[in-house]
């Protein structure tokens, strides 16, 4: 069903509508509904503001301050550990 959505499934859009819309029925999803708003999310994936399913962390959120310089601890503390060694610190 996704890969009809964005064309995928068979070289002929016609057909990929059609066995989309099937296979929608049985998922209770209106497949043209969908197919709009999917292509609308893949327009905005991990834009600043617009972003609907991800959006990235801002300068705020990052303990950056209006030059990128760090303002906080827990940015602070990013900084001298590392980008892998924080992220492993913070899973445990």
């Amino acid at each position: 069903a996704h890969e009809c959505g964005h064309g995928a499934f068979s070289p002929s859009q016609t057909f990929n509508d059609i066995v989309g819309f099937i296979i929608h029925q049985a998922l209770l999803v209106p497949y043209f509904a969908w197919q709009y708003t999917h292509a609308k999310h893949h327009r905005r994936t991990n834009h600043m503001t617009d972003g609907e399913s991800h959006v990235p962390a801002g300068r705020e959120d990052n303990g950056l301050g209006e030059n990128l310089e760090r303002n906080t601890f827990y940015a602070a503390w990013h900084e001298v550990m590392g980008e892998n060694a924080f992220a492993a610190f913070n899973i445990w």
